[in-house]
């Protein structure tokens, strides 16, 4: 990753983004029923493999079987990855991070949502799904030029 790239709320983008995009998002919403979780790409070769974080700019996947294509799958939408999360963002409703239950449900509440792993999707629907997002979009960071 390139130092210096910053979210559009002036955060800083780093490799910290992709491990909470992976872990909590990915594999933590493996199981849920609107579909999100591990996408296609990170089980190419027939199995989920996963990455390791050597430092704040660098990530590494490994694949059962040889994906060179990798890095431009990390830059499209519609595939349902795109290997970054706003992680300052989102820890704010993930029990793991924050723990003060009341103050999770105040977020969710705010955000018209029932759980934290909704609000987590609202956002991953818009950047691998849908051309302008749903209503109140335009809080999330982003890493693109149209918000």
């Amino acid at each position: 990753m390139r130092k210096g790239m910053k979210w559009s709320d002036g955060e800083p983008i780093t490799s910290e983004d992709v491990r909470f995009w992976w872990e909590d998002f990915c594999l933590g919403l493996d199981s849920e029923p609107w579909g999100w979780g591990v996408p296609w790409q990170m089980r190419f070769g027939g199995e989920k493999r996963g990455g390791r974080i050597p430092d704040d700019f660098t990530f590494k996947f490994t694949f059962a079987a040889p994906f060179g294509n990798f890095a431009a799958h990390m830059t499209r939408w519609g595939q349902n990855i795109n290997g970054i999360f706003p992680s300052h963002f989102f820890k704010k409703y993930l029990p793991k991070y924050t723990s003060d239950q009341a103050s999770i449900d105040a977020l969710v509440a705010e955000e018209g949502r029932e759980t934290w792993q909704q609000c987590l999707s609202v956002w991953g629907n818009w950047q691998t799904g849908s051309w302008y997002g749903p209503p109140g979009i335009e809080k999330y960071p982003v890493y693109c030029a149209w918000p």
